[in-house]
């Protein structure tokens, strides 16, 4: 299986998946017409080194409200997808963050989006010593994790191409 990896501060890595990658691609907003989109990153922290891999993601849901440069999740359909795969896994696919688009080819996160980012490490129920937080470019999928301890947010920087077999 392929990954696109994304290095952690502190040494470890999170992985996403090739078929991950292609469905969050799959929204990126190449059209003058295309809406913002954005879900939630479910997946699991390894036991043996703390690497964390995506499993799988929401994707927008009917009453989500978009426009082209925001999204509001309609938290109640999220969380009932959240809940399937929590029980589905018999507890090791959570909450490991977000994800969004922008329409742009290099995405950099909003001051909107930092806000967001430190309210949900701050305010929201996961396992671990933070959240990752994705947004997709046109181009390019950039990460970043939050800490809860500093409630820092800091770039996870992809792992050279050639790593990113097996």
């Amino acid at each position: 299986m392929t990954f696109l990896l994304f290095a952690r501060k502190g040494g470890t890595v999170f992985k996403v998946p090739e078929d991950v990658r292609e469905r969050l691609a799959s929204f990126a907003q190449h059209e003058p017409h295309d809406l913002e989109a954005g879900g939630v990153l479910l997946g699991r922290i390894l036991r043996n080194g703390g690497h964390v891999v995506v499993d799988t993601i929401t994707t927008p849901q009917p009453a989500d409200i978009r426009s082209r440069f925001s999204i509001i999740r309609d938290g109640d359909a999220h969380q009932v997808l959240i809940d399937l795969a929590w029980g589905g896994s018999a507890g090791t696919c959570g909450y490991l963050g977000e994800w969004h688009t922008h329409p742009e080819a290099d995405p950099v996160p909003s001051k909107v989006d930092l806000a967001q980012w430190k309210h949900r490490t701050i305010h929201d129920v996961y396992e671990g010593a933070g959240l990752l937080f994705v947004i997709v470019g046109t181009e390019l999928i950039r990460v970043w994790e939050s800490h809860r301890a500093t409630n820092e947010i800091t770039p996870c920087l992809l792992v050279e191409p050639q790593a990113l077999a097996g």
